[in-house]
């Protein structure tokens, strides 16, 4: 996915965790801040985030206390961010530890295989998603919210997701999915439409058929609420054939 150019930075500054061992485990501030920091456009500074030991420091603090944060005590939508926060930061992690990588794919068992402590439990990226987000809350939305450190997810969001902002940030992240072509583009007079893998039999068509919002037949109909007019009308239609793009496993790095 393109990005512009990035905006000037600001003179780096140390960032300091905002939640203490008295204070909320669950609480994602100290991630918030850092996301603020070395998210650009939708990638992130994984070269200047390595280089910086204190915020280092900072980062792997809040990852100790997502792993001793009591999860099952989290409900609604706080637990649907923390289990997104949770992903995503352990995906950024992942690539922090291996760094320099050119893309998740190249370290053996990034994805299903390396294991972390989150909510007192020992999990893969995958265990997050699969197990502990998707299942729980059947919101298929959370497809467009977790990002595993490429290019075929929807660029990361620069800011902690909390209980607050969830709805608002997942549904603006669908909003963001279909607007880029990478992701999904229709030829009505074709009766064609291309999109995701995401949406596809083999990988999480099951999720978007199973969501308790959804009413549609096809799984790409989800995204009805999400385009327009005539773009809904073509797609409720069910008249159209669908072709999935490949994912780009590219890594999200800002530069």
């Amino acid at each position: 996915m393109g990005c512009s150019k990035p905006a000037p930075q600001k003179p780096a500054e140390t960032i300091q965790a905002a939640t203490s061992e008295q204070g909320d485990l669950c609480a994602p501030d100290a991630f918030d801040a850092l996301l603020k920091k070395y998210v650009v456009n939708g990638r992130v500074d994984y070269a200047r985030f390595k280089a910086d030991k204190a915020d280092l420091a900072t980062f792997d603090a809040y990852l100790g206390r997502v792993g001793r944060c009591d999860a099952s005590k989290i409900e609604g939508p706080a637990h649907y961010a923390f289990w997104v926060n949770a992903y995503n930061a352990f995906n950024i992690k992942g690539v922090l530890d291996a760094w320099p990588v050119q893309n998740i794919k190249s370290v053996d068992g990034f994805l299903d295989k390396k294991q972390w402590k989150v909510g007192n439990m020992d999990l893969t990226l995958n265990d997050m998603e699969y197990k502990q987000l998707i299942p729980p809350h059947k919101d298929a939305r959370a497809h467009f919210a977790v990002v595993c450190a490429d290019l075929g997810s929807v660029p990361i969001a620069p800011r902690a997701y909390t209980a607050q902002n969830v709805e608002a940030t997942i549904d603006a992240k669908a909003r963001e999915f279909v607007k880029d072509p990478q992701n999904f583009s229709v030829d009505i007079p074709a009766k064609h439409v291309r999109v995701s893998k995401l949406f596809s039999p083999e990988w999480y068509e099951k999720d978007f058929l199973a969501d308790k919002a959804f009413k549609g037949k096809k799984a790409v109909e989800y995204l009805v609420p999400y385009v327009d007019a005539e773009t809904a009308k073509f797609l409720t239609s069910g008249d159209y054939t669908v072709e999935y793009n490949d994912w780009n496993w590219s890594l999200n790095a800002a530069n």
